[in-house]
């Protein structure tokens, strides 16, 4: 799975089962101030994220999530890591 593969299902999660509608789907965009987001709403993303993606992400990671390219980074990451191991 490539880098825009993970962005691009992470938009789906983000338009599809949150209902979040953005124009630009742009790695730069920041929840708060592009999705308009509350913190709970990251949250329940980063959950929507570990289960498509079937990985676990640290708890607590949410608190210093603030962009989509900082989200992608981190599953594609962990992605790579199941990946490897399988």
């Amino acid at each position: 799975m490539t880098y825009s593969d993970v962005h691009n299902q992470i938009q789906r999660i983000i338009n599809r089962k949150m209902k979040v509608r953005h124009k630009e789907s742009s790695y730069t965009a920041n929840f708060s101030d592009d999705f308009k987001m509350a913190e709970w709403e990251v949250t329940l993303l980063m959950n929507l994220v570990e289960d498509q993606f079937n990985i676990r992400l640290e708890t607590g990671t949410e608190r210093n999530l603030f962009s989509m390219n900082q989200l992608v980074a981190l599953v594609y990451k962990e992605s790579q890591k199941a990946f490897s191991h399988n």
